[in-house]
């Protein structure tokens, strides 16, 4: 690991001089590569901006250089999103025949989905490699093709590796397993890389993500933690943490994490679209307007992301009854959605409003309109009858509830918590208990978050059905 070489005394010393030198008019020469060692010291500290002052020095001395000019047009793509800037710092590289300039050129063609272009690019790259490239590249492709979720790209370059017990072999493998649900096997990997260098955050951070997708909350945030306590910086820990906190309803907890991935990652529309949406979960509609505007200024956001900004935006406003300002950024939604999927998501969602504005016959037309394109998706109803719910329309929700889990398979997991809810609200006392336990059994995560003003705060859902039988009986 590179990380390595920052811990010695050498790179030190080299920080040192560097540091002390910046912000003076001291003239202090610095060798390219160690200027490229210091950015990535910055970058994987979550220091991208500093990252970028070390690069910008290093170009103003070597124009050309491969490393800065990489660096810099992968920060544009990751954090930037902008492929334009990328393909600009990669065009001022001297030498393209450098495997670094290579990869950035393969990575700007998976970013922008010719993933075609990319298979063909990299076999002619392979197939004019010297002997002693070989396994390095072979890890390193398979490693890009991870980073953007290709994993069968990234599986067919790992079988091509010898070196099954390098750390990075390993790190793919175990990546590779959770994508494909073999999150046992994955957890496995990573556990005994974390036993050979627990100092490694990245191994935390893949340990957290399997078991976040796993619905493992409390897991999730333990290992993050072990992130963070290594980096507070990394900005992947700090999101991870942030959203599974969020996921178990701990808004107040999940707040400063992403603001603290805000701060790191600023242009990622991602962190600003959650922190809204946690701030709506808190109730302070005000705080999440002022987020989603911030937002919307941030030039060259994910087309998508902006679209659930807009469309949040809109629940923020409907919420305090300006349901006019609010179909306006429906209305820029819909005009951008490529999908009928995303259309409908946006229709009931305005039918959502208009109901709780009182716009009862045009929201009942959204919904009809969303179940009638879906092809009556079970989905689609689901959504309806939550939004029932939330408006208070307990009786039509219960219904439609009732319709849902009849035709639903034995592995349905969604709507439970609310029907259960539901029922405790109509005073269906039976339904509500049996309503409970199956939401207890399938799904405990929406079970904590919908049902927790029904509990102590600090109890666990295991315990939520004998809780409830007992407050029933003393009722």
């Amino acid at each position: 690991m590179h990380d390595s070489y920052f811990e010695t005394k050498e790179f030190r010393q080299l920080l040192e001089k560097y540091e002390a030198s910046a912000g003076t008019s001291a003239t202090t020469f610095f060798d390219v590569d160690d200027l490229s060692d210091i950015a990535e010291y910055y970058y994987t500290h979550g220091q991208i901006e500093k990252a970028r002052v070390a690069c910008d020095h290093a170009l103003r001395l070597f124009p050309d250089a491969v490393m800065p000019n990489v660096f810099l047009a992968r920060a544009a793509l990751t954090v930037d999103n902008d492929v334009n800037e990328s393909r600009r710092y990669l065009a001022a590289v001297g030498d393209k025949t450098d495997l670094e300039y290579c990869y950035m050129e393969a990575e700007i063609m998976i970013y922008e989905g010719r993933l075609e272009d990319a298979r063909q690019y990299i076999a002619d790259l392979y197939s004019r490699l010297d002997d002693e490239e070989v396994p390095d590249f072979i890890l390193d492709i398979a490693t890009l093709y991870a980073d953007y979720y290709c994993y069968d790209d990234a599986e067919y370059w790992l079988n091509q590796s010898e070196d099954t017990d390098e750390p990075d072999y390993r790190e793919v493998k175990a990546r590779i397993a959770m994508a494909r649900g073999n999150f046992e096997e994955g957890e496995d990997i990573l556990n005994k890389l974390i036993d050979e260098d627990p100092y490694e955050g990245q191994y935390w951070n893949r340990l957290a993500s399997g078991q976040f997708m796993l619905g493992r909350m409390e897991d999730a945030i333990d290992a993050t933690d072990f992130s963070i306590a290594i980096n507070p910086d990394d900005a992947e820990a700090n999101f991870t943490k942030a959203q599974a906190l969020f996921a178990i309803g701990k808004y107040n907890e999940a707040l400063p994490y992403f603001e603290k991935y805000n701060a790191l990652m600023n242009k990622d529309l991602s962190g600003w679209l959650y922190l809204g949406i946690t701030y709506l979960n808190l109730g302070d509609n005000e705080a999440a307007e002022k987020v989603f505007i911030q937002a919307e200024q941030i030039p060259g956001g994910d087309g998508k992301t902006l679209s659930k900004i807009w469309q949040e935006h809109a629940f923020a406003l409907g919420q305090r009854g300006d349901i006019d300002g609010a179909e306006k950024f429906l209305d820029r939604a819909e005009a951008q959605a490529d999908s009928d999927e995303e259309r409908n998501e946006i229709a009931i969602l305005r039918g959502h409003l208009l109901l709780a504005n009182g716009r009862v016959q045009r929201s009942q037309d959204c919904f009809k309109q969303a179940v009638t394109r879906s092809g009556h998706s079970l989905k689609v109803l689901l959504n309806i009858a939550i939004s029932l719910f939330d408006c208070n329309y307990h009786q039509m929700a219960y219904k439609m509830f009732k319709v849902l889990f009849g035709q639903v398979d034995a592995d349905w997991k969604e709507g439970y918590s609310y029907m259960a809810l539901c029922c405790y609200d109509l005073m269906y006392d039976d339904e509500y208990l049996a309503y409970l336990e199956k939401a207890c059994q399938v799904n405990p995560n929406e079970a904590r978050v919908v049902l927790s003003e029904l509990f102590p705060e600090d109890l666990p859902v295991a315990e939520y059905v004998n809780h409830a039988k007992s407050t029933l009986n003393n009722e």
